[in-house]
């Protein structure tokens, strides 16, 4: 048997090698597997393991009608030819292991009575619509040291049949709700937005006005001695620069002049010359300026509506020294003001202030800042408390940023007279306690964020009178327990809630009642349990519980969410899915169960989820070593 394998292996010949055995010939040639011939004892085993097989011809086979089993095992086989075993009815055992298949399209049909196919360490990453079609449902599919990804759900159906009706009437359920995608997509373009302006990339939220475009051709000069800055004014056309003078950069686009890092630390009388070019924004950040003067903002001209002096060295802003009424926006970011007089903005009518990046304690000078003001920025300051009333003046401010301070509380009239306000971003305080009613004024208000805080219980009546509230994000708190009380107030206009990496340890009946809207996270908890009738929320479309500690996915526990599209589960200790387990699941078109000790995919056990082009199930970084040919079939009887 030792001497027939070696003759096996030997280099072929230039027309064709025909290797004999008491049974069968192969006529292979330069790596391609052309022809079996069967002896004259018909064929019932047919081992070609390590023959280095590149390619098989389709009719390879064809004369094969006896064969139960067939191994390929560790050849060096990319793909088949379609139908490839269509002939071979009466085959029960076939193993393609240990090759470098990455494709599967239309090579099983015909394969009615095949209980065993192993595919095992092949760089297979999707099984796609139909790869499986042809494969009997009592079939065992082995799938040791597979990578994959995904699976669709459609992987047993016909691939060349016109989907059934009732698949139809599952997809145009799914994708006849245009109208709640768009509002969906709306909804998370402003979150995007809400991120670039925390973070800085954006300075503020509403569109400055259209102003008249600024000649590419005009070149200004700086004049400074000693830090001291003599003028900003235009060059002449001929004019050489003078030795305490230099060009500086223009932002013709934004018009905007450059001044940063130049050194400067004051200002003369008169330093702003250049009234007649219609200037916007004026750059001072990363500078030694120490206080604002009079000299500095107060002559500017009416078109100068923007002002960055982020990254200098000022301490205090003394009361009464602004008065200009046509600056818009004042960013004051990053600098090391420890105090803010009371009416130090009185004559000013700003529409942004950005003091993020300060040593604020005290926010009295709250109470005196203009009614125009639209963007109030106060993140990453030393602010411990917020006095009651503070706000009561604000009534056109619509973003409100108190973010990375050292906040402890929330009183019932915190935030009394924002009846404009949108935007309210709380998040990395100490927050441990918001008394009821302490938004009881924020009747628009869209997103809450209070995230990264010491929330561990919420009281009733906290929520009251959000009557537009879209996105609510209590993520990275303390929260233990969700009653059916707490959000029991929130409004139907509510999107999104993030109750993120809390300490949640299970979900009871009546926990969420109708919202969310359409995406409620609970990733990162420590959930083992999820009760049925915990979920009432007819128009839910994204679940989110990731890294929890779930053990099981049980239909029951997700019944009260018929049009739920995404189902994230990743991360947990899901070992075993019973059958039925995705039978309230029917409009799913994602179901996450990747990173879990799955070892096994069995009959039934994803019944339930839609046969859709558009379904999927991530399985990635899992061990699955089987799947069942009937893994989306009905087993309940």
């Amino acid at each position: 048997m030792l001497l027939l394998c070696l003759l096996l292996l030997l280099p072929l010949t230039a027309r064709s090698a025909e290797q004999q055995q008491s049974t069968y010939t192969l006529e292979l040639k330069n790596g391609t597997l052309e022809r079996v011939f069967s002896g004259q004892t018909p064929i019932i085993n047919l081992d070609l393991s390590n023959m280095q097989i590149k390619f098989i011809k389709r009719e390879a086979f064809d004369d094969l009608k006896n064969l139960k089993t067939l191994i390929l095992r560790n050849n060096l086989l990319t793909s088949l030819p379609e139908f490839i075993f269509s002939n071979l009815s009466t085959l029960e055992h076939l193993c393609l292991a240990e090759n470098k298949i990455n494709t599967l399209d239309n090579i099983f049909v015909g394969l009615d009575n095949l209980k065993e196919l192993n595919i095992s360490c092949n760089p297979l990453r999707h099984l796609r619509r139909g790869q499986f079609f042809g494969l009997p449902n009592n079939v065992n599919i082995y799938t040791r040291g597979n990578i994959f990804w995904s699976l669709s759900t459609m992987l047993f159906e016909n691939p060349f049949l016109k989907e059934k009706d009732n698949f139809v009437e599952i997809e145009k359920a799914r994708f006849d709700d245009d109208w709640e995608e768009d509002q969906i997509a709306e909804a998370r373009k402003l979150d995007i937005l809400e991120r670039d302006i925390f973070s800085g990339t954006k300075m503020h939220v509403f569109p400055k006005e259209t102003q008249p475009q600024l000649d590419r051709n005009v070149r200004v000069k700086l004049c400074m001695e000693e830090g001291i800055v003599i003028s900003l004014e235009i060059v002449d056309r001929e004019e050489k620069i003078q030795a305490k003078c230099s060009e500086v950069k223009i932002d013709y686009e934004e018009r905007q002049v450059n001044l940063r890092g130049l050194g400067i630390k004051d200002f003369d009388e008169d330093w702003y010359r250049l009234q007649k070019l219609p200037i916007h924004g004026l750059d001072l950040s990363n500078n030694e300026i120490q206080e604002i003067s009079k000299e500095l903002l107060n002559d500017l001209p009416g078109d100068l509506a923007y002002v960055s002096l982020v990254e200098n060295r000022i301490r205090r802003l003394t009361g009464q020294i602004i008065d200009n009424s046509h600056l818009k926006v004042l960013s004051l970011k990053d600098n090391l003001i420890e105090e803010i007089e009371d009416k130090t903005f009185e004559n000013t009518r700003l529409n942004g202030l950005f003091l993020s990046g300060n040593r604020l304690e005290n926010i009295n000078f709250i109470k005196d800042l203009p009614t125009t003001l639209t963007e109030l920025v106060i993140n990453r300051n030393l602010i411990q408390s917020i006095p009651d009333g503070i706000f009561t003046r604000l009534i056109n401010l619509m973003y409100l940023n108190l973010a990375r301070n050292n906040i402890l509380n929330l009183k019932s009239d915190t935030f009394r007279g924002l009846k404009s306000l949108q935007i309210l971003i709380l998040t990395r305080n100490s927050l441990a306690n918001i008394a009821p009613g302490s938004f009881k004024y924020l009747k628009n208000l869209k997103t809450l964020y209070l995230y990264h805080n010491s929330i561990a219980k919420i009281e009733n009546g906290v929520f009251d009178n959000l009557e537009k509230l879209r996105n609510l994000n209590l993520a990275f708190n303390k929260i233990a327990k969700i009653t059916p009380e707490m959000f029991v107030k929130l409004p139907k206009s509510l999107n999104f809630l993030h109750l993120d990496f809390n300490k949640i340890e299970s979900l009871e009946k009546g926990s969420f009642i109708e919202v969310p809207r359409f995406s409620l996270s609970l990733d990162g908890n420590k959930i083992t349990n999820i009760m049925p009738g915990t979920f009432d929320l007819p128009n839910l479309q994204d679940l989110y519980l990731k890294n929890n500690s779930l053990t099981s996915l049980k239909s029951e526990s997700y019944e009260g969410l018929p049009r739920l599209k995404r189902l994230w589960l990743s991360n947990n200790k899901i070992s075993i899915l019973e059958k039925g387990a995705a039978r309230s699941l029917s409009l799913l078109s994602i179901l996450d169960i990747s990173k879990n000790p799955l070892q096994c995919l069995k009959n039934g056990a994803l019944f339930g989820l839609p046969k859709s082009r558009a379904s999927f199930v991530y399985i990635s970084d899992n061990c699955i070593d089987l799947i069942q040919g009937g893994v989306f079939d009905d087993y309940s009887n």
